[in-house]
């Protein structure tokens, strides 16, 4: 499709698709005017972590931290790489980042990582909110913040 000259265009991404959003503004800051980070991972190991948190609790995520390692060398790929703050610096356009203070997935910590390594980025706390759910559970402020 053919965007106007002019028009601004920003990308939005929630979890995992919020990480792809970063990766992608990181690479090509070019395309995008804006981005908007809705309970964005800040490091693919950490992700995987949070998952096994949310499945299993902390049990399961003790028994499978061995895996990351294995997986790492098996794919040829350190999952430590694909981290958030380090893509970020190279894109200077506005960032806003959405996070609930109670994410056990995408941990509060990683936020605030992101916030120290992009200074223009801003982040809208939602109190109680877990992951990826201040869309449902204050949609009206989600809303408001966004705009």
């Amino acid at each position: 499709a053919h965007v106007p000259a002019g028009t601004p265009v920003g990308a939005w991404g929630s979890s995992m698709g919020a990480a792809a959003v970063a990766f992608a503004a990181g690479e090509r800051p070019e395309l995008f005017d804006f981005v908007v980070l809705d309970s964005c991972y800040g490091r693919l190991d950490r992700c995987v972590g949070g998952w096994w948190r949310f499945v299993g609790g902390p049990v399961l995520s003790a028994l499978l931290a061995p895996v990351m390692p294995l997986a790492a060398i098996l794919a040829e790929f350190d999952p430590r790489k694909a981290d958030v703050p380090a893509f970020l610096p190279s894109y200077d356009g506005p960032i806003l980042l959405l996070h609930g203070e109670e994410d056990d997935l995408a941990r509060p910590d990683e936020v605030r990582r992101i916030l120290a390594a992009v200074p223009q980025a801003e982040v809208k706390w939602f109190p109680g909110s877990p992951h990826s759910a201040a869309r449902w559970e204050h949609p009206g402020e989600y809303v408001r913040v966004s705009e």
